[in-house]
């Protein structure tokens, strides 16, 4: 998430110097709107992160996903395989062909002789790996579209959006003074040279009359 946000903190940034090359306008932007806006955002992104993440965590453990009776059978498939395994004799069919064989007396001791608490540990294994495998694919999936798609990318509340023409509609006159207006020196300045041409116009009227 913070890597995310570092890219597309340094997108806007990015974006804001070219659409905003006047240094005084821009930082004046950035530190009447934007900074604070994107502050904002952000932290509502990380919120939801930090959601989806205590969700996972301290929530009960429970999926509606039809592949998790699936992936059970697949995990108890492959004890299963594991254990004959090692009781598989290899024979030659031929020179070029082996074949790996099982007996059935073999077959019959695979699934019995166990104690009760040795299938519940087994199932108990089994049910947590293949709930853990889901869960982590769905949970990427939640940071991904809405963490990342939608709160810091597409969303009307996404900081992408900090730069669209709404919040500049609503700045009143007061600060769009402060972000665009003229500095200090500028302003003295321009009083001073409007005072001389004043001044001038008004002598020039004294000497025509």
């Amino acid at each position: 998430m913070s890597h995310s946000i570092g890219i597309v903190h340094d997108y806007i940034i990015r974006l804001l110097h070219h659409v905003c090359p006047d240094k005084q306008v821009r930082d004046q932007l950035w530190d009447a709107i934007i900074v604070d806006e994107l502050r904002k955002r952000y932290t509502r992104a990380m919120d939801h992160a930090r959601f989806l993440l205590h969700t996972e965590r301290d929530g009960t453990l429970s999926t509606y996903n039809h592949y998790l009776n699936a992936e059970v059978q697949q995990k108890r498939q492959a004890r299963i395989n594991e254990s004959l395994r090692s009781k598989a004799a290899t024979y030659c069919l031929s020179s070029k062909t082996k074949v790996d064989t099982i007996p059935t007396s073999s077959l019959a001791n695979t699934a019995v002789n166990k104690a009760n608490s040795e299938l519940v540990q087994e199932n108990i294994i089994d049910s947590l790996a293949s709930y853990y495998e889901i869960s982590q694919k769905c949970f990427v999936d939640a940071i991904c579209r809405q963490v990342i798609g939608h709160f810091l990318l597409e969303g009307d509340e996404s900081p992408l959006k900090v730069l669209c023409s709404g919040p500049v509609h609503s700045l009143d006159t007061e600060q769009l003074e402060m972000i665009a207006g003229e500095d200090v020196q500028t302003k003295e300045q321009r009083t001073m040279l409007e005072m001389d041409i004043k001044n001038l116009e008004d002598a020039m009227k004294v000497l025509r009359g």
